[in-house]
């Protein structure tokens, strides 16, 4: 990815008004805008906004997912458009569905473009909200003709994964 997604993403999230905050520019294969207020459960945090934004970076480097996306102003932290092989150190078919091939699940044996986003709500002064997107598409790189991805489902366990962690860290003394 290079830095003309991130400039994108960053001018995009960086508007005033209410859309602009809510939504990113993703690239799982390709272009796209997703409003973050309509992925994944929307689940509460004890502590101040900065606090669940600092840990939440914590937890996305302990899964050892790639960070592009840094923006403390609009909650946001994330990539756009990473070529994954594993997440955590489980194979990408644990967090993705992206069909079955000849030789296994898709996601294990072909290039799997994602975007994961996390996007951090502060709620009053003791609380935050955290939604988590996963994005992403497949490619078989066998086939030459091909040149678009193959869309993916997340199976929701990378979403819980995350929530899980970032409850243990904000826990943690």
């Amino acid at each position: 990815m290079g830095r003309h997604w991130l400039g994108l993403v960053l001018a995009l999230g960086a508007g005033s008004g209410v859309a602009a905050q809510q939504g990113v520019a993703i690239r799982p294969g390709r272009m796209m805008y997703v409003s973050l207020d309509t992925v994944d459960t929307p689940t509460v945090f004890p502590g101040t906004g900065a606090s669940v934004y600092r840990k939440l970076i914590e937890v996305y480097r302990a899964l050892k997912i790639p960070i592009s996306l840094y923006d403390s102003t609009t909650g946001k932290v994330g990539n756009i458009g990473v070529n994954l092989r594993s997440i955590d150190g489980q194979r990408m078919s644990t967090w993705l569905g992206c069909g079955v091939g000849l030789t296994g699940p898709n996601a294990d044996m072909h290039r799997v473009t994602a975007s994961i986003i996390s996007w951090v709500q502060p709620r009053g002064r003791d609380s935050a909200v955290v939604r988590t997107g996963v994005f992403a598409g497949v490619t078989n790189m066998a086939e030459a003709g091909s040149s678009l991805p193959r869309p993916c489902d997340t199976t929701g366990r990378l979403e819980e994964r995350i929530r899980t962690l970032l409850r243990r860290r904000l826990a943690a003394p």
